[in-house]
């Protein structure tokens, strides 16, 4: 019996495809793994600190494919002004390397981060209100510091 592994690939496109009206810097500069969303695409993402834990909230719509993605986790360099989802995202030749999506964040919001080891992406309705009630609603990856783009160097 050969055994099939799920290609989740498929998603991290999707999930391209959704964000791309936001995407600005796209094939120009020197980052080959970074996606540069505009500032305009925070004022979608919630953040707040809830029972203790950073929940990022995000549209649902974008969430139904996130939950789908293999991330790395969710990162940040102290006193930039930035967060970024970092994903696995694989090559026709069946290797794979990391895609990180750069999102503005006021540095104020940055320097919160480093009180926290993970972040709990939620769904997020139309109201703007997301609660972590649901399992189905929430799932957990890692928040890592970084002093530079490591991805880059993969």
């Amino acid at each position: 019996m050969k055994e099939v592994i799920a290609n989740k690939d498929e998603h991290v496109v999707r999930f391209i495809h959704e964000v791309s009206p936001y995407m600005s810097n796209v094939g120009r500069g020197k980052l080959k793994y970074t996606y540069i969303l505009e500032p305009f695409f925070s004022s979608v993402i919630g953040f707040e600190v809830f029972d203790g834990k950073l929940c990022i909230g995000v549209p649902e719509h974008l969430y139904m494919i996130m939950k789908e993605m293999r991330f790395f986790g969710a990162a940040y360099i102290p006193h930039h002004n930035a967060l970024f989802f970092m994903v696995d995202f694989g090559t026709s030749a069946g290797s794979s390397h990391p895609l990180a999506f750069r999102i503005h964040l006021r540095k104020e919001r940055v320097a919160l981060l480093e009180n926290f080891v993970f972040a709990h992406i939620v769904r997020m309705g139309e109201d703007k209100v997301f609660e972590m009630n649901s399992r189905r609603d929430v799932f957990k990856i890692p928040l890592r510091k970084e002093y530079r783009l490591s991805w880059e160097d993969y």
